[in-house]
């Protein structure tokens, strides 16, 4: 769950980078190639994943601790995980009612 809000937070900063380069007009004679482009992108990729791996803005951690304050309060309640396969009460959900053949083939 941790790993997941941290992810989160990760491309919300990524997607908060491209809206703020976007916001930049280009100010030479000349329009930025393709591959100014995707240097452009790659290296606002490697600052948002430092700014990440430094904490970034305590996002991840706030939707973390929600997420685990819903739970607790959820188990608190009765609320238990379900492991395995779900049971199955009545057999007659699985039998088949119609033997004859519904069509032909051709």
């Amino acid at each position: 769950m941790r790993q997941a809000s941290q992810m989160y937070e990760q491309h919300f900063l990524r997607e908060m980078v491209k809206a703020m380069r976007s916001t930049v007009q280009n100010g030479g004679l000349m329009e930025p190639t393709m591959a100014e482009k995707i240097y452009r992108e790659k290296i606002d990729d490697s600052y948002v994943e430092s700014w990440a791996n430094k904490g970034g803005i305590g996002l991840g951690d706030m939707i973390y601790n929600q997420l685990r304050e819903r739970l607790q309060a959820q188990n608190a309640k009765g609320f238990h995980e379900q492991k395995g396969a779900l049971p199955i009460a009545n057999e007659k959900y699985l039998a088949i009612k119609n033997k004859k053949p519904v069509g032909k083939l051709d």
